[in-house]
């Protein structure tokens, strides 16, 4: 199959960065015959369906609809439909190719972008590669072989069609944005807005109960998981590391929360909750469940005098909903010289 995809150079001449888009055939795996097994199947909040598996890589769901390829321009138009009619767009399938996305090399958001395509087709007769100032070296090889060592991971084909990289959605409780009475309980694939009010696609039982305890006077549920194969889906980042990793670091930065400011029995829950990453990283879940004590106890603490702690509390009824943790009485904060 042929698919595009961006490479970032540095021009000979000029010394300059450019970003060059490559048109490179690739072998990806294949399905013809349905061995694969989904083992998810859900509709998402807003009625698309989605099927999930996994080949030990990147989870693969159906390409939707609403991807379409482009129309070719410049040379070899009706060659590369030769080689294949499935040509696919780099932002499909390739991790961080998007416009927004720093140059390679430079790390600078600053480059020129190279109007000639770079062809590297190897089947039907087409052969070599489109220069641009001399833009053929070394480093444009290796790019075009990370480019297709991506696509051969992150894309199948399988009866129904292609299934290409995307996340697993998750359920997250959020507050409509037209009536702010209703709760709204969704299984989505967007980036959560709140890590505490997200949860795994499995978990429907505790995110519903999240939803039920929220403060909304209506409530709803958009979205359904229709079936789940446990012994087929692969290993999952559980929610109680990903709260640990990702939400309980933000504890160091709340005001009064700092080493010169806190008592010092709390000064060592400061370090491990700015170390948090590293920590769950090392440990795993016996990690995240010490993270996410030592958050609890930070908060009660903050809270018990501190009027900003409105904001952390559902962080900390999270934390109790996965049970990890019991809530502490807050002692009053000792005089500091």
């Amino acid at each position: 199959m042929v698919l595009r995809g961006p490479v970032d150079l540095i021009r000979p001449a000029s010394g300059r960065p450019v970003r060059v888009e490559v048109v490179f055939d690739a072998h990806v795996p294949h399905d013809v015959e349905g061995v694969v097994r989904p083992f998810a199947r859900l509709r998402r909040y807003n009625g698309t369906p989605g099927s999930f598996v996994s080949l030990g890589g990147p989870l693969l769901t159906e390409r939707p609809d609403s991807w379409k390829a482009a129309a070719w321009t410049g040379i070899y138009p009706a060659d590369i439909r030769a080689v294949s009619p499935h040509v696919f767009s780099p932002y499909e399938y390739l991790p961080e190719s998007g416009p927004g996305v720093p140059h390679r090399i430079t790390g600078d958001y600053s480059f020129a972008t190279a109007e000639q395509k770079i062809f590297a087709l190897e089947g039907r007769g087409i052969h070599g590669y489109g220069r641009e100032d001399g833009l053929h070296d070394g480093r444009l090889l290796d790019e075009i072989a990370r480019l297709r060592a991506a696509a051969a991971a992150g894309i199948l084909l399988m009866p129904e069609g292609f299934f290409v990289s995307r996340h697993l959605p998750r359920w997250e409780v959020r507050q409509d944005h037209r009536d702010r009475d209703l709760a709204v309980l969704e299984l989505a694939d967007h980036t959560p807005r709140s890590e505490e009010w997200s949860f795994r696609a499995d978990r429907f039982k505790a995110a519903l109960q999240s939803l039920q305890d929220a403060p909304f006077r209506r409530k709803e549920v958009a979205g359904e998981l229709l079936h789940w194969d446990a012994g087929l889906a692969p290993v999952q980042e559980e929610d109680v590391v990903r709260l640990a990793r990702t939400r309980a670091p933000d504890l160091i930065r709340w005001r009064g929360v700092s080493p010169d400011l806190l008592e010092s029995r709390f000064v060592h829950d400061w370090h491990d909750l700015g170390n948090a990453p590293g920590i769950v990283a090392e440990e795993g879940r016996p990690g995240a469940e010490r993270i996410l004590e030592c958050a609890l106890r930070m908060l009660d603490h903050r809270m018990g005098f501190e009027s900003g702690g409105i904001a952390w509390r559902a962080f900390r009824d999270r934390i109790l909903q996965e049970g990890v943790a019991l809530p502490v009485t807050a002692p009053a904060p000792e005089a500091r010289p």
